[in-house]
């Protein structure tokens, strides 16, 4: 194994890797997202950051083991797992626009509130 290989499988056993593993899992109902069984599941990277502790929930998805070794093993067999995964994708940058806009919206109102209290204060 080479030092890269190495400080990966350290990063996979840490525990924020484990955590984020687990909301990955939470979040698709336990379930893998080719076949939808329940057993055997991983998380698998749909592209890597330039550094590992910076991956975000929304860079995984739950995979058993089966179609995550045949996923990395030919792709093209799963076209149209990698259309689903696709669709996957449009989805979570949807929740996390909402997400982004609801604390937004959040935000203004509370400078609006600030911004009115200092108007009458004196």
């Amino acid at each position: 194994m080479t030092d890269r290989q190495i400080a990966y499988q350290y990063f996979l056993q840490s525990p924020g890797w484990l955590g984020l593993r687990l909301k990955c899992f939470e979040r698709d109902g336990h379930r893998c997202q080719g076949c939808g069984t329940n057993e055997r599941l991983q998380a698998h990277h749909r592209f890597y950051r330039q550094r590992w502790e910076d991956t975000e929930l929304d860079d995984l998805v739950t995979l058993c083991k089966g179609c995550h070794e045949a996923l990395h093993q030919n792709p093209r067999q799963f076209s149209n797992f990698v259309g689903r995964l696709k669709r996957y994708e449009n989805r979570a940058v949807r929740e996390k626009r909402k997400r982004k806009a609801k604390y937004y919206r959040k935000w203004l109102k509370a400078q609006r509130l600030k911004a009115r209290r200092h108007k009458w204060s004196f």
